[in-house]
């Protein structure tokens, strides 16, 4: 764009071309989770008895998807009953505390996931709630967290 020194202004666009990162999904066993949720219209998860079930949560970028990018993710129990969070073989853990919480974005990809593992017991308990979140870009590349859908509360 060419600016003329005869006008006291002149008006140019600069495009956003910043990628933007949001939950988008929440899956169980591949299913997506809508069908059966809580009072406050969070997914629920069967819990199981002794086994891991796995909640898948899906990530998407908008934006330039071109290169590599990476988001950070945490998991936390959440609400008036809280989820624990801790190892996998620590008694009373219900949402065990990921090993690694960086999400990364292959070259072209729009969308990446994540896992967090859910672990069944014998104890007879209330719903209780977690929350998985995108909590910051991982890299030095531009972008942002969508806060209005940067995470996700799924109740077990």
């Amino acid at each position: 764009t060419q600016i003329n020194p005869d006008l006291a202004s002149s008006n140019a666009t600069i495009l956003n071309d910043d990628m933007v990162f949001s939950i988008t999904e929440v899956s169980i066993g591949g299913e997506v989770s809508t069908a059966t949720t809580d009072a406050n219209n969070a997914p629920v998860v069967i819990e199981g008895q002794s086994s891991v079930t796995n909640v898948t949560v899906t990530v998407s970028r908008t934006g330039d998807c071109t290169s590599v990018a990476s988001v950070l993710w945490n998991v936390a129990g959440s609400g008036s009953n809280t989820a624990t969070v801790g190892t996998l073989s620590t008694v009373g853990t219900d949402v065990v505390k990921p090993t690694s919480t960086l999400l990364y974005f292959a070259a072209g990809s729009a969308t990446a996931t994540f896992n967090v593992a859910i672990k069944g017991d014998d104890v007879y308990e209330s719903l209780e709630q977690f929350t998985a979140s995108i909590t910051s870009v991982g890299d030095a590349r531009s972008g942002v967290i969508d806060q209005n859908h940067a995470s996700a509360i799924v109740s077990i």
